[in-house]
């Protein structure tokens, strides 16, 4: 079953804005790890006062999020009708492998 032009345009289009939004959403959690990043390599370690809150949990939830809505179009091209399924558990294994 091939998509029309007009199809693959609001397919592109609809994929963008996704992505647009999920990397908004995404922006503070993934800033507030990466300044925690460069605290620990500046100083080995992050003052109790300077941490910011929850961002153990939403860093990687984030980052998760992103790669997902990122290889989306990869599983639909090889999933087919299952790529959704597909697409949810690589974001569960990703994140039990960072959290891990």
């Amino acid at each position: 079953m091939g998509m029309t032009a007009l199809n693959v345009k609001k397919y592109r289009k609809f994929y963008v804005f996704s992505l647009i939004g999920i990397m908004l959403a995404a922006f503070y959690p993934i800033y507030m790890g990466a300044l925690v990043a460069v605290e620990m390599v500046r100083n080995g370690a992050v003052p109790l006062e300077s941490y910011p809150k929850y961002v153990i949990p939403y860093t990687p939830i984030a980052i998760a999020l992103i790669l997902g809505v990122l290889m989306m179009p990869a599983f639909q091209r090889l999933f087919k009708k299952l790529y959704f399924f597909c697409g949810a558990v690589f974001r569960w294994e990703y994140l039990s492998w960072l959290k891990g």
